[in-house]
């Protein structure tokens, strides 16, 4: 079904759109990524306040000066003006139309390039270095990070020197969570989802139509997302099928200690019952959040081993946990 969109009625939704930025200048020397763009968006839902701590914690750390984007859940006005198909939930439609208003910044403010990310992700230990060797004046759109159900079955043939175009034939590609954009791949996104609204990253293949040769995905990804936890719903618990089906489609090989990892889920549930004591470092204190989680040695051992206990303080815990900005 296609439904007649009314494109002004989007755009005017856009334009009201309650929208709160906040500039964060985490160094007064910026590094190649922040002398590269113009502007570094994170989206983050004003509900959740962990979430904001922990990309404030994560960008600090990696010196990475980014606009805050905190937003509020849509209301039911704004959910019908866009899900005229009814092909969307509303948090994948409140998704949407927070990255419909970065884009739209982009092309207002006239800039040259940007980077959105999502709040949920987590950095290549060697991100800066690989996003300097891959990064091209001329490129218009790069997926930092896919979620690419095709990868180990098609689309891993492709890679040519950290980047790939998926194969046209391959399906389920995904990654919303940190997307490079030219002004020039800034309106077209931009054209494309207000002409037909669905959820953000849904038509990756027509980006990498339009822009032949200057549209990839990175390989290996230079961010994931933590999928043990979603605000779409869109989880992949703790050692299910789903989590091992994610992993062996979407990677070959994939090794937890090339990343940071951090699992907001697991603080998220079991902080308010575990304290954290004097004597507790992040490694110590992590472990009895991980214990009251599963219950089982193995599990246990398997979490442990995936999380950045050496890049992580206690202190950015109880940062993460009680700060409110």
């Amino acid at each position: 079904m296609n439904t007649k969109i009314d494109k002004k009625s989007i755009i005017n939704r856009i334009d009201n759109y309650a929208v709160n930025t906040v500039d964060i200048i985490n160094t007064k020397t910026p590094l190649f990524i922040n002398r590269a763009l113009d502007k570094i968006f994170v989206i983050n839902l004003e509900k959740d306040k962990l979430r904001k701590n922990y990309i404030c914690i994560l960008m600090k750390k990696y010196k990475i000066n980014f606009t805050l984007i905190t937003v509020q859940k849509i209301n039911n006005q704004t959910y019908q003006t866009i899900n005229k198909d009814d092909n969307l939930t509303m948090a994948e439609c409140g998704c949407l139309m927070s990255h419909l208003w970065c884009l739209q910044k982009i092309i207002k403010e006239n800039y040259k390039n940007a980077i959105i990310f999502e709040d949920d992700i987590i950095l290549h230990k060697n991100f800066h270095r690989l996003f300097k060797e891959l990064y091209r004046e001329n490129y218009n759109f790069l997926i930092l990070g896919a979620c690419d159900f095709s990868f180990s079955s098609i689309n891993h043939k492709e890679v040519n020197n950290g980047l790939y175009v998926p194969n046209k034939h391959s399906t389920n590609v995904y990654g919303a969570h940190a997307n490079y954009y030219s002004l020039e791949g800034a309106k077209k996104m931009f054209e494309i989802k207000t002409r037909f609204p669905s959820f953000v990253d849904s038509d990756y293949h027509s980006m990498f139509q339009w822009f032949t040769d200057t549209s990839f995905i990175c390989y290996p990804n230079l961010v994931v997302s933590d999928i043990s936890t979603s605000n779409l719903s869109h989880t992949y618990p703790f050692f299910s099928v789903y989590e091992t089906n994610y992993y062996n489609k979407c990677f070959i090989n994939f090794d937890f200690n090339e990343y940071n990892f951090i699992y907001l889920d697991i603080i998220g549930q079991q902080n308010k019952n575990v304290n954290i004591l004097d004597s507790d470092t992040f490694e110590t204190y992590m472990m009895k959040l991980i214990y009251c989680t599963f219950y089982n040695k193995t599990k246990e051992l398997v979490i442990k081993n995936r999380i950045a206990m050496n890049f992580y303080t206690i202190n950015d815990i109880k940062w993460m946990i009680n700060c409110t900005i």
